[in-house]
């Protein structure tokens, strides 16, 4: 499975799927290929960019980016006690015009 990339510049479509400054037009379709194994695909590529730490923005429905959270103190539910809870990165979603209520 092939993907079509342009540079972000040349290109104004709704469609597509921006990851860093490479424009993600679609998947090239492989007879045999199952819709199960193409949003496979696309979630494979949409994972390896956040990794990546690049953000990805599909068009019309949101960005996904990953974010550093800082480390803190937090009181356990149970005990009372104070607990240190380590730093770590998660990742965030915006959601585009298309989601917002």
């Amino acid at each position: 499975m092939g993907l079509l990339g342009t540079p972000s510049r040349n290109i104004q479509q709704k469609d597509a799927i921006t990851v860093g400054s490479t424009v993600l037009l679609g998947l090239v379709p492989q007879p045999g290929l199952s819709s199960l194994a193409t949003v496979d695909a696309v979630f494979e590529v949409i994972k390896n960019a956040l990794v990546a730490g690049e953000r990805v923005v599909i068009a019309g429905f949101g960005s996904f980016r990953v974010r550093d959270r800082a480390a803190r103190t937090i009181n356990n539910p149970r005990t009372g006690e104070p607990m240190q809870i380590p730093a770590k990165k998660v990742i965030s979603f915006k959601p585009g015009k298309f989601l917002r209520l």
